[in-house]
C-alpha cells in the first residue's frame, strides 16, 4: 500500500504522539491509520458535526460538500 509521502509523514506524526486525530479523504491512508488505531476522519464527518454543533448553515453544509467533490477544499 503505497501512501503519498505527505499521508505518510502525517501519520508519523501521529504515531509520535505529537498529534491524536487524522484528516483524510484518501482511503488508503485511511486504512493504515486505523492499522496503527489513529484516530481519523474524512471531510463528510467534519462537516457533518460542524453542522450539528451550528457552525455551518445547511445551505452553507451543502456547499462545501459539493466544493469538496468538485475541488480541493483547504481549511484555514
Amino acid at each position: 500500500m503505497g501512501l503519498m509521502q505527505g499521508k505518510a509523514e502525517a501519520i508519523a506524526l501521529c504515531l509520535s504522539g505529537k498529534y491524536q486525530l487524522f484528516f483524510t479523504d484518501y482511503s488508503g491512508a485511511r486504512d493504515v491509520g486505523e492499522l496503527y488505531d489513529i484516530e481519523v476522519h474524512g471531510t463528510a464527518g467534519i462537516v457533518a458535526r460542524a453542522h450539528s454543533l451550528g457552525l455551518l448553515s445547511y445551505e452553507e453544509t451543502k456547499q462545501v460538500m459539493h466544493d469538496s467533490r468538485t475541488k480541493e477544499v483547504v481549511c484555514t
